[in-house]
């Protein structure tokens, strides 16, 4: 072949790549997938946890340093809320009153709280989505030498509780004003025939109530966990019982105001997830309650030791799953039984009581957890 022939058949092979080179399509490329590893969900359900979701409002919570915010501060130190794309804002109260009034002047969106919540609800800004543990407990404490001890049994079907209407008229109760404590002793005095003008309850934390009483200010103490040991370790005796003087199992709950959920629903979600995902934990584990608690309170003021913690242990549950599908279970329960108490009582105005009722809203719970809830039915 001579040279011209030789270049022309190199040029032409040189074209015919160029050729298919430009009609063969590019590889194909795999993206990364925009989903995280899948996440159990506090139902048991496991689904893909999305990374993408970031909220654009920081959610504004009070609670207290008690059993009652226990699962928020556990989610917290473990992350799970920058995980669900929230932001918050925690604020600790030492009572449920000024909670109340946080909500009421939009100061906070979102509660963890005891039962002073009926109030916020009864007034219809807020609504009742959850219930975090139960709250016994409770009790109302005097001196062993005070005349209501030598005086127990009075009340028919009210074996344990101590007291007259001779004995009780005229006392000074120390106590925080606008709680559970307040309603224990409302509720004690009642079964004798008592209202508000014949004793008077000066409003205190439960803390400087405590020590307060074991420096001999008051005649009584309306009290709860741990206050409640120091003053059994004292010598004080218990003559009445929320659970005696009402009937009533307590449960702390969780609110949201209602304009809040729902301009935020998604972001209301999200934290009731993570708080769930840690109830679900420490409702099976009695160490991890032992351990979250005691950091979580001794962090935050409590001074706990082993004995007030496993005492609590025997008196509260963290309400999950479990608890939520036994036969028994009612949500928003005791709401109507203390709402009907402090309408009768002059606490609530009768015309707000509908608002109870209103504000009862399992549907977040209910599409957590996939079922519905047994809602209590006012009678």
């Amino acid at each position: 072949m001579n040279m011209r022939k030789w270049l022309s058949l190199t040029l032409v092979l040189a074209l015919a790549v160029t050729i298919l080179a430009a009609c063969t399509p590019p590889p194909a490329t795999t993206q990364a997938p925009t989903t995280a590893a899948p996440k159990e969900t506090a139902a048991g359900e496991t689904t893909p946890a999305e990374t993408k979701y970031q909220s654009n409002v920081t959610i504004r919570i009070g609670t207290q340093p008690t059993t009652m915010g226990t699962p928020l501060d556990y989610a917290m130190k473990k992350g799970w809320i920058e995980e669900a794309g929230l932001k918050i804002e925690r604020i600790l109260f030492p009572t449920g009153a000024p909670i109340n009034e946080a909500l009421a002047a939009k100061q906070i969106d979102f509660s963890l709280n005891g039962l002073a919540t009926v109030y916020a609800v009864a007034a219809g800004d807020v609504s009742w989505i959850g219930e975090i543990n139960t709250a016994s407990g409770l009790g109302v404490y005097v001196r062993p030498d005070n005349p209501i001890v030598k005086v127990k049994g009075n009340v028919e079907g009210y074996p344990n509780i101590y007291g007259s209407a001779e004995t009780l008229k005229g006392l000074t109760v120390l106590g925080p004003l606008g709680t559970s404590s307040q309603f224990n002793v409302i509720t004690w005095m009642n079964h004798f025939g008592l209202t508000a003008s014949d004793y008077k309850m000066l409003s205190m934390d439960h803390g400087p109530a405590a020590q307060a009483f074991l420096a001999g200010e008051g005649d009584a103490i309306a009290s709860s966990p741990p206050y409640t040991y120091q003053l059994e370790d004292a010598g004080m005796i218990k003559v009445a019982t929320l659970e005696d003087t009402s009937g009533i199992t307590l449960v702390d709950g969780v609110c949201v105001r209602k304009e809040f959920l729902a301009e935020h629903r998604e972001d209301v979600k999200r934290l009731m997830e993570v708080i769930y995902r840690a109830q679900e934990d420490l409702a099976s584990d009695d160490k991890l309650f032992f351990d979250v608690c005691m950091e979580y309170y001794n962090e935050n003021g409590r001074e706990y030791d082993a004995t007030k913690m496993n005492n609590e242990i025997k008196e509260r549950d963290f309400i999950g799953k479990d608890f939520m599908t036994k036969p028994d279970y009612k949500f928003g329960a005791v709401l109507f039984g203390m709402g009907k108490f402090y309408v009768d009582d002059g606490k609530i105005p009768a015309e707000d009581y509908p608002n109870i009722a209103a504000g009862i809203d399992p549907s977040i719970l209910e599409e957590i957890y996939g079922f519905k809830l047994n809602v209590y039915k006012d009678q």
